[in-house]
């Protein structure tokens, strides 16, 4: 309990801006997860954080901690597979690797098709970034009109406003 409430103060900290406070929380996280042998948590702690350290010009740990994210997600929280990748394809493309941006976008997508559709708006995002940065402006058009429908909020009834 204590690792995941040390994972949703970092992610209010993120939220809030606060991204060396976001940073102490993930570092206890990850020490405690590590030590427990809790992969879920340790995946949890690493899921959103690299967009801070891109924020603070750390690209290196951002990498490192995405690509990271990413590969326990696959065998832990499938989160990353869609969130983190579509983070690392902005990352990639903003980097000119816009190739490798493209894969990682595009494996978002799909995860995101098969397993959590509302979210599939991160790496759609994400892809379209990408095929605009490579003058792609068509394709980019194509992509956005064969996305499904997106998400209205009205039609969730967690969302739906009382009448």
């Amino acid at each position: 309990m204590r690792a995941d409430n040390l994972n949703y103060a970092l992610m209010i900290y993120l939220l809030m801006g606060e991204y060396e406070r976001a940073i102490a929380k993930m570092d206890a996280a990850l020490a405690l997860t590590r030590a427990i042998g809790n992969e879920w948590g340790e995946t949890f702690a690493q899921t959103w954080i690299g967009a801070v350290f891109v924020e603070l010009g750390e690209i290196t740990r951002a990498l490192d901690v995405m690509h990271e994210a990413i590969r326990l997600g696959a065998r832990s929280l499938n989160a990353p597979l869609i969130t983190t990748r579509a983070d690392l394809a902005r990352l990639y493309t903003d980097l000119g690797e816009t190739e490798r941006a493209l894969g990682l976008a595009q494996a978002a997508l799909q995860t995101a098709a098969k397993r959590f559709p509302a979210m599939r708006h991160l790496p759609l995002g994400a892809l379209i970034h990408a095929l605009c940065a490579r003058g792609q402006v068509d394709a980019a058009r194509a992509a956005l009109r064969a996305s499904p429908t997106p998400l209205v909020l009205n039609e969730n009834s967690r969302f739906r406003a009382n009448s």
